[in-house]
């Protein structure tokens, strides 16, 4: 641990994002053993119809998720949506805890690696401009970033944009965000994603509905392979 790191320690000590519990000095990441061991854990399935993956080239699939016409390949998503992974995302988002990004993805980015997911670039799910204006930053831009560090890809954070604000996709039924969703996302005139294998990176997986839009336009400019995955489900 550098002379900076311990001077931030001594002055700012660690917390765990899930529970706020002091952690010793130096802990990384910041997440307390009780929390790694209560957190709500999903099996390495497809988070969406949790069936079990296949592997086609080295890459998993989800069969029945293809079967049923979504247009990612596969979804894969660290947590349920419940208890202190609820708490610590909606803190994140909305209160503009930036580093909280790199603790946050730790599951993820474990069960990615666990499952062999292999790709050739991180694309994430692009923020509502008023949104993003609100909170200050790319809540879901900072999770990609970390997860194509962890491993080693590049991350291209203008491939996907939306163009029409939307109501949020929460307060929605499926029929109503599948309508919300029409004509809401662009992909980049000049992306080349001729032949790639795209990771597709959001917080929370709720129907699919959004990122099986996203997945659609990416196919269509090209790519081979999209996968999801999410904090949570």
């Amino acid at each position: 641990m550098n002379l900076m790191k311990i001077f931030f320690d001594l002055f700012f000590p660690p917390k765990c994002i899930y529970c706020d519990e002091f952690l010793a000095l130096g802990n990384r990441p910041l997440i307390c053993r009780k929390c790694k061991d209560l957190l709500p854990k999903i099996e390495v399935r497809c988070s969406k119809c949790g069936g079990v993956f296949t592997y086609n080239n080295g890459k998993p699939e989800c069969l029945t998720c293809k079967a049923a016409g979504r247009y990612f390949d596969g979804v894969f998503s660290a947590s349920s949506y419940h208890g202190n992974m609820r708490k610590a995302i909606l803190k994140y988002k909305f209160s503009s805890q930036v580093y909280m990004a790199k603790p946050l993805t730790h599951f993820t980015l474990a069960g990615l690696k666990k499952l062999g997911v292999k790709t050739d670039v991180v694309i994430s799910v692009p923020p509502d401009p008023k949104r993003r204006t609100k909170r200050g930053f790319d809540s879901t831009g900072e999770l990609a970033k970390v997860i194509a560090s962890g491993l080693k890809l590049p991350y291209k954070h203008n491939i996907v944009r939306k163009i029409k604000s939307t109501p949020a996709q929460s307060t929605l039924t499926r029929a109503q965000r599948l309508k919300n969703l029409k004509g809401a996302f662009a992909v980049s005139s000049t992306a080349n994603l001729d032949g790639l294998s795209v990771l597709l990176v959001d917080d929370v997986f709720t129907t699919g509905a959004t990122t099986s839009e996203i997945s659609k336009l990416l196919k269509k400019k090209g790519a081979k392979y999209v996968f999801v995955a999410t904090l949570a489900r």
